[in-house]
């Protein structure tokens, strides 16, 4: 929709089948799951009765998805009104091509 290029994903050659399947590989794809962790901050993950720590990297890691969600949140939101002010002259390939910009640099 946005035709924003993707940052390359190797990491996720190293996921179980299960996990691969829930991505679709050179599209902007997000796990809800993975910024509600980020958003939480916890320190570690209990799955299938397992439990995961998480290294200090992984935890920056969380709060900069986090932060550039909130800052995606704001942009998104500057554009709206934008588009609602009787003065903007944008035309949808400029707010198209605005979105995607912003979008490559979340990703």
């Amino acid at each position: 929709m946005f035709k924003a290029c993707c940052t390359g994903r190797s990491y996720r050659d190293q996921f179980s089948k299960a996990y691969k399947v829930l991505y679709k590989e050179g599209s902007l794809c997000y796990l809800t799951e993975i910024l509600d962790s980020a958003q939480e901050g916890f320190p570690y993950l209990w799955v299938n009765g397992e439990k995961y720590v998480f290294s200090h990297e992984v935890l920056d890691a969380g709060r900069k998805l986090f932060a550039q969600f909130r800052l995606m949140q704001k942009i998104t939101r500057a554009i709206y009104e934008r588009i609602i002010e009787d003065t903007a002259h944008l035309t949808i390939q400029m707010i198209m091509d605005d979105m995607a910009k912003h979008l490559e640099e979340f990703d």
